[in-house]
């Protein structure tokens, strides 16, 4: 009984008082080479870390830029990462060649991303491999690797390589839907809100202590085709199964990220079918939360956000 009182009175305060901001939860991003037959660890030498980070890097940083709601550290060691593999694989005649793989660590377990496709990138066949180790010293020849850079960062992000007919990985809008939808969905934005009076005196609004100016989202209402940043808060009821709602980013009030409810309920329970700012059966609801979580449904970003620099 002490413990259920305890866990009310938390939530209570955690919403009716102000939050400061939330920082961004932080997920990883590395670039790994595992490439024993085209590229092995002994030719590399030294490049090899200084390939890894430099396109870790490049990789954090245009993940960034579509995915702003998280922010990305490259090398950062966490149970939630991206990872982008340069592997080998079996080729026929040409025994081995390299490619591109796109693999999730979740919940420290490494997953592997269905409907992702892989970049192929070099083989045994081709003359031209920069798999040539320097003559002096413990690296890869130093044209070889800047070949070897220039084409992993084509591959990554130029709309199309020279000699493919597809798509850099993260310019590649499938590719990104996939990795949000398999991955970024599981990650929690924020585990708080909070919930202020409207100055009309009328109702609440919900607010997520999250960097509405970070985010570069597009604010606009939900048409048919669901045009809009969306946010699913799900949250653990005693004795119920989970209540989730999808909330609408609708705004900001400074730096704060203002919300609509848009549906959801529990099941067999409360629901809502119309958006609404507030309902105080929603209030009900949240005072018996043991524990919750808002993660993104679907980003919409502001179409104005500049590639090269992510600023709007």
């Amino acid at each position: 009984m002490f413990l259920k009182r305890a866990c009310f009175l938390s939530l209570v305060y955690a919403l009716s008082m102000p939050l400061m901001a939330d920082t961004q939860t932080e997920v990883g991003v590395a670039f790994i080479i595992d490439s024993p037959q085209v590229f092995p660890d002994q030719t590399l030498g030294d490049s090899k870390s200084q390939i890894e980070s430099e396109m870790s890097l490049l990789i954090a940083g245009r993940l960034e830029f579509y995915f702003p709601f998280l922010e990305w550290k490259a090398g950062l060691d966490t149970d939630n990462r991206i990872l982008i593999k340069m592997m080998d694989q079996k080729a026929g005649l040409c025994d081995w060649q390299t490619v591109l793989m796109v693999r999730a660590i979740r919940a420290g377990n490494e997953v592997e991303m269905v409907d992702v496709p892989s970049i192929p990138l070099f083989d045994l066949c081709d003359p031209f491999t920069p798999n040539r180790k320097a003559t002096e010293g413990n690296a890869l020849n130093a044209g070889d690797q800047v070949i070897l850079l220039d084409t992993l960062e084509q591959a990554v992000g130029n709309t199309n390589l020279s000699n493919q007919e597809i798509q850099g990985l993260l310019n590649n809008k499938s590719i990104r839907d996939e990795i949000h939808r398999q991955f970024l969905r599981t990650i929690p934005v924020t585990q708080n809100i909070e919930i202020k009076d409207q100055n009309t005196g009328s109702g609440k609004f919900i607010y997520l202590p999250v960097s509405f100016d970070e985010l570069k989202s597009i604010v606009s209402s939900c048409d048919d085709s669901n045009n809009c940043s969306r946010l699913r808060l799900t949250f653990n009821l005693p004795d119920s199964p989970p209540a989730t709602f999808n909330l609408r980013i609708a705004g900001h009030c400074g730096a704060n990220v203002l919300s609509e409810v848009l549906d959801g309920g529990v099941p067999g329970g409360f629901e809502i079918s119309e958006p609404v700012w507030w309902d105080e059966r929603l209030g009900n609801l949240l005072s018996q939360a043991q524990g919750m979580s808002i993660t993104m449904e679907e980003f919409i970003q502001n179409s104005l956000a500049c590639p090269e620099t992510g600023e709007p």
